[in-house]
C-alpha cells in the first residue's frame, strides 16, 4: 500500500453524545493525539489548538445559519427560530456585516467604562451582603443577580426585577447546548417568546425617553445606519443579551469555583490584585463557558490527512484546544502565572465572528472577583466543585456551593461592606 492509500483510509472516529455528555475533557484528551477529528452524528468536532486558531479565519468555513439549525433537530418555526434567523451570530457576508455595526458602536470605550463602574457597584453590594455561618450557592446569591441586573439594565429594565427576566434567558440557553433538548423545547420556545416581549417593550420606552446608555446607543446606531427592520433590531439586541449574561455567570462560578479549589489560589490572588485578570484568563481556559465555535464547510477541507466533506457542520473546539499540549505548557494545570496564553483568549471566538460582548465580560469578570476578594475573602467551597456541563456551544453551570464564618468582620471590611451597601 502506497502512501496515497493509506491516507485515503484514515477514518474519522465516531463518538457518541452519551460519550461526551459524561465526560468531555476525557473523550478530548483521549481522541486529541490520534486524531484531528472526530465525528458526532452529522457534527464534526476539530480538537487540536493550532487547528482550531487557523479554521477560525479559514474562508472554507461559514459560519452556521438559522437553516443549518435543522442539522441539529432545531424546528424551522417558532420565537427560538425567530431568533435563530434574525441573529448577527448566524449569519455571513454583508448581512453580518449589516448586523455586526450598530454593536459595534454600542460597544465604545466610553459606554463600557460607563459599564463598569456601574458593574464594581453591584458587585460591591451583593458580595457585602453573602450570608454568614451556612452553606450557599454563589450562582445563586451571587453569580445570577450580579449579571441579570446588569443584563437589566443594559436593556433598561428595573434591576430588582432582574430573577424572571433572567430566568428566560438561562431557559433559551439550555436550548444552544447540544443535543437538541426535544423534551424542554415548549419551555424554551415560551421563554424566548416572553424575552423578545421584554426586549421590544424596552426598545419601545427608550425611543419615547432616550438616556446616556447602552441601549440608547445601539438603537441611535442602527437608526442612523437605517438597514435593519424593527425584529432584526429586537433580535441583535437580544442576542447580545443572551451571549453575555448566562455565560459571565458561569464564568464568575468557574474563576471562583477553581481559586477556591486550592486555597494558595485565592490567597495568592487576595495578596496581588494584578493576578486577577490571569486567574480569569486561566479558569476559563481550563473551563470555557463557551466550549466551541459551530460552522459549516464550504468546502472540503483536509487536516492530517483526515477530509472533512463539504457542507457538514463543524464545530471548533476552544474546550479541547485550550487544554492540547501542543499549545499550551502543562495543559491540565492550573497556573496563575502562565506564560504562554494566547493574545486573544479562544473563549471569546476569533474571525470576524469574535465575542463583541467580550470587554464587557471580562469587566464583569474582573469586577465580580474583586468585590468578592475585598468583602468575602474568607470564602471556601463547602462541598467539592463540579465543572461544568456541556460539550460545546453554551455550557450550563451547576451550583457552587461556598461558605464563610459568621465572624465580625475587621474594622476595614465593614468600612468597605457599609460603602458598598450605600452604592
Amino acid at each position: 500500500m502506497n502512501a496515497d492509500d493509506a491516507r485515503a483510509e484514515l477514518k474519522i472516529p465516531e463518538v457518541s453524545f452519551d460519550e461526551l455528555l459524561e465526560d468531555p475533557h476525557g473523550v478530548y484528551r483521549k481522541y486529541r493525539p490520534l486524531t484531528p477529528v472526530i465525528r458526532v452524528g452529522q457534527n464534526h468536532y476539530v480538537l487540536r489548538g493550532k487547528d482550531v486558531l487557523d479554521l477560525h479565519r479559514d474562508k472554507r468555513l461559514m459560519q452556521f445559519e438559522s437553516d443549518m439549525m435543522c442539522h441539529r433537530g432545531y424546528p424551522a418555526e417558532g420565537n427560538m427560530w425567530t431568533i435563530f434567523s434574525q441573529t448577527v451570530l448566524m449569519s455571513n457576508g454583508k448581512l453580518h456585516a449589516r448586523r455586526r455595526a450598530p454593536a459595534v458602536d454600542a460597544f465604545s470605550r466610553r459606554v463600557v467604562a460607563k459599564l463598569t463602574t456601574h458593574i464594581g457597584k453591584e458587585a460591591r453590594k451583593l458580595a457585602a451582603g453573602l450570608p454568614r455561618g451556612r452553606a450557599f450557592d454563589l450562582v445563586e446569591e451571587f453569580a445570577s443577580p450580579l449579571t441579570g441586573r446588569i443584563i437589566a439594565h443594559i436593556v433598561g429594565l428595573d434591576p430588582d426585577n432582574w430573577r424572571q427576566f433572567a430566568e428566560f434567558v438561562y431557559t433559551i440557553t439550555t436550548g444552544l447546548t447540544p443535543p437538541f433538548p426535544a423534551d424542554r423545547w415548549p419551555e424554551i420556545e415560551d421563554s424566548a417568546g416572553q424575552f423578545l416581549s421584554y426586549i421590544a417593550k424596552a426598545v419601545e420606552d427608550r425611543r419615547s425617553d432616550p438616556q446616556d446608555d447602552f441601549l440608547t446607543a445601539y438603537i441611535d446606531a442602527a437608526d442612523e445606519a437605517g438597514e435593519m427592520s424593527p425584529e432584526e433590531l429586537l433580535v441583535q439586541l437580544a442576542g447580545i443579551v443572551i451571549a453575555g449574561s448566562d455565560t459571565t455567570r458561569a464564568g464568575i462560578a468557574v474563576t471562583a469555583g477553581q481559586l477556591l479549589e486550592q486555597r494558595a489560589r485565592w490567597d495568592a490572588v487576595k495578596a496581588d490584585r494584578s493576578l486577577i485578570d490571569p486567574a480569569i484568563a486561566e479558569a476559563m481556559r481550563l473551563e470555557p463557558p463557551v466550549g466551541g465555535s459551530p460552522r459549516m464547510t464550504r468546502a472540503p477541507i483536509e487536516i492530517d490527512g483526515i477530509t472533512i466533506p463539504e457542507g457538514v457542520p463543524v464545530d471548533l473546539l476552544a474546550i479541547s484546544a485550550m487544554r492540547d499540549p501542543e499549545l499550551f505548557d502543562r495543559p491540565e494545570e492550573f497556573d496563575l502565572h502562565r506564560k504562554d496564553h494566547l493574545k486573544y483568549h479562544m473563549v471569546f471566538g476569533g474571525g470576524v465572528h469574535r465575542c463583541l460582548g467580550e470587554q464587557l465580560a471580562l469587566a464583569e469578570l474582573h469586577e465580580s472577583l474583586a468585590a468578592l476578594l475585598d468583602l468575602a475573602p474568607q470564602l471556601e467551597l463547602a462541598e467539592a466543585r463540579s465543572p461544568l456541563q456541556g460539550f460545546t456551544a453554551v455550557r450550563i453551570v451547576p451550583p457552587l456551593m461556598v461558605r464563610q464564618d459568621d465572624l465580625e468582620m475587621s474594622g476595614a471590611e465593614s468600612a468597605s461592606a457599609q460603602l458598598a451597601r450605600e452604592g
